[in-house]
């Protein structure tokens, strides 16, 4: 094909040309847009979080204290910050949310030592927190179901917590069984 057999299929078919430039750009858009959204997810704050009992073991210890823990696993990219007020007890269809301070803060003497907040959290690491003695926990938690009105009270069964993070994301915690037994034990709250 000489130049001017090019310059005849480029006329003949500069439509179809047109549309496949349209296309290609229309490709290239989509695809940076794409990968624009996957940076982003990337270097978004991600975490897993979940309530526990656990006893604590020590020889200084007579007897083994039982506390509720929420423990926080960094599985993002970035760090993260915990601020003091990290944890809430939130109920489904009612605006209002209740605070935990954990017992941490301001530590047990010759049991817990005092946590300095904000938490920094590393990728791919972990941090426990420790909330309550768990005797006190289930008296807190069948505090908040009397707060409730009394047609609101079924709804207490659909509590649910939440990790808010020092950005803002917030997430919500995963409960073990051994926590909705521990409260269904005493004071009849869950079931």
């Amino acid at each position: 094909m000489t130049a001017t057999g090019i310059e005849a299929y480029c006329k003949a078919h500069q439509y179809t040309i047109s549309a496949l430039g349209a296309v290609s750009t229309f490709a290239a858009v989509v695809v940076s847009l794409w990968l624009a959204y996957r940076a982003t997810v990337a270097n978004r704050t991600r975490l897993m979080a979940s309530f526990e009992v656990a006893a604590l073991l020590h020889a200084s210890l007579p007897e083994r204290p039982t506390f509720v823990t929420v423990s926080i696993v960094n599985v993002g990219n970035l760090p993260l910050e915990v601020s003091v007020g990290f944890l809430r007890w939130k109920l489904r269809f009612f605006p209002d949310d209740r605070l935990i301070l954990p017992i941490d803060l301001s530590g047990i003497q010759g049991v817990l030592p005092p946590k300095h907040y904000p938490v920094k959290i590393e990728p791919r690491s972990s941090e426990t927190f420790y909330l309550s003695e768990a005797s006190e926990f289930v008296k807190q938690m069948h505090g908040i179901k009397k707060e409730f009105r009394f047609l609101n009270r079924p709804l207490f069964y659909f509590r649910k917590a939440v990790v808010t993070t020092r950005d803002g994301a917030k997430f919500r915690v995963k409960g073990d069984r051994t926590i909705i037994n521990l409260a269904s034990q005493q004071n009849g709250i869950a079931k």
